[in-house]
């Protein structure tokens, strides 16, 4: 009896907050950002940096298609006030089509303009440490930041300002226990040992560009011991890339010679 009158109360308390939630809406809801109408939660449009309601939305042509939901996330507020002040009307659809074919071509040309650049380096390379690359032709260095991913960075020589390469080392404590064993029925003690590994926790080169402009290449991020195969070929990769560095760095400072291209960085 206890138990189905709690119930009772408790779906009295439900009902009645239900209630007065619906009555007070017009206090509480979310307010559209131009307008500041309430808006009803499945009537609202949510932009770059806010919610419009649907007088609003369909003041400049949005409706409810996937591709209005696509639009507005990169519309702010003060472009859809200003779009209803001019009176401009889109059509989504044809909006996003248009945008995404722009998007591909931009993508294209950029792919083309990756190869293009990295295929130079390639054939006139002087030096080269994993996606460092170098042309004392060029006079400039290639970073081919994410390897076949269009995102690169090209420097001239004089742009390079330092680099340091950095190691952290550790040194593990291991306390080893004594032990007492019985070999051909002679008994034989082992007396407790100390003993020192020495570990190394990371390796990592940073190149220091003009305008305090700083890449960082890491060649080992977790503790091995230093004498360990791993920790020797990740020394020997941030080694070479340490000699192409100072190879730049050893070059008379002069103008670069002219190629047909002049390259920045791509991402």
């Amino acid at each position: 009896m206890t138990s189905t009158m709690g119930l009772v109360i408790m779906g009295v308390i439900v009902v009645s907050s239900i209630i007065i939630m619906i009555k007070t809406y017009n206090r509480w809801g979310p307010k559209c950002a131009i307008c500041h109408r309430t808006m009803p939660l499945n009537g609202m449009l949510f932009l770059k940096d806010g919610k419009v309601c649907n007088v609003c939305r369909n003041s400049v042509g949005f409706d409810h298609s996937a591709a209005t939901v696509e639009l507005a996330k990169d519309i702010t507020v003060a472009k859809m006030i200003l779009m209803q002040e001019n009176q401009i009307l889109i059509d989504p659809t044809a909006k996003l089509q248009a945008k995404k074919a722009a998007e591909k071509k931009q993508a294209q040309a950029q792919y083309q303009r990756y190869h293009e650049i990295k295929d130079y380096f390639k054939d006139n390379v002087t030096l080269r440490a994993g996606d460092l690359y170098i042309s004392d032709t060029r006079r400039q260095i290639f970073l081919d930041i994410s390897m076949d991913q269009e995102k690169y960075e090209v420097y001239k020589y004089e742009e390079l300002v330092d680099f340091e390469l950095k190691q952290t080392h550790v040194i593990q404590h291991i306390h080893e226990d004594g032990a007492t064993t019985v070999v051909n029925g002679i008994w034989y003690t082992i007396s407790d040992s100390d003993r020192e590994i020495s570990e190394i926790s990371e390796i990592y080169l940073n190149m220091t560009f003009s305008g305090q402009n700083t890449k960082t290449r890491v060649f080992l991020d977790h503790t091995i011991p230093a004498d360990s195969i791993d920790c020797q070929h990740a020394l020997k990769k941030a080694e070479k890339y340490e000699r192409v560095l100072q190879h730049v760095k050893d070059q008379p400072r002069k103008s670069p010679a002219k190629i047909t291209f002049t390259v920045t960085s791509g991402k």
